[in-house]
């Protein structure tokens, strides 16, 4: 969750001044976000039921402030004993204690059955950002301008 910090500055103690302790700063100390990798491996034809107990559960993370960022439908089929998934997930959390309380949520595990009989596989990768190396939206501005702007 977030913090806020708030510094204060003495005002000057004359007769031009007589404002006492002024605000100056405020910062949010923020914990960075936790980044949820998940691959997910389906049982063939049920894509459509994936996809109903998909809105099910992202319905159930959004309480703990997870969403999925992107979803990323690879060209692996189904169930077919491959070694690439059929769908790979990039789900996005305020802390690792709200990942935790979401996983840990009565409802997400009474989808327990639904989830069994329509995804085979399912692994998991969990982190928070990492270094950019260069690609921040700024370098790209400025590659897509042809450095006119600097």
């Amino acid at each position: 969750m977030k913090s806020v910090v708030q510094h204060s500055v003495l005002a000057p103690r004359n007769n031009t001044c007589n404002l006492g302790v002024l605000p100056i700063l405020e910062v949010n100390v923020a914990t960075p976000p936790l980044y949820v990798i998940v691959r997910l491996w389906i049982r063939r034809g049920l894509e459509a039921e994936f996809e109903a107990y998909e809105r099910k559960v992202s319905r159930v993370m959004a309480r703990y402030g997870g969403f999925i960022e992107c979803a990323i439908r690879t060209s692996g089929a189904s169930d077919d004993g491959s070694d690439e998934p059929f769908e790979v997930h990039v789900l996005k959390f305020p802390s690792r204690d709200l990942y935790e309380a979401y996983r840990d949520d009565a409802e997400r595990r009474s989808l327990g059955g639904e989830r069994d009989g329509i995804i085979t596989n399912t692994d998991i990768l969990v982190g928070t950002p990492g270094p950019t190396y260069g690609s921040s939206f700024e370098l790209a501005e400025q590659l897509n301008d042809g450095g006119r702007s600097t």
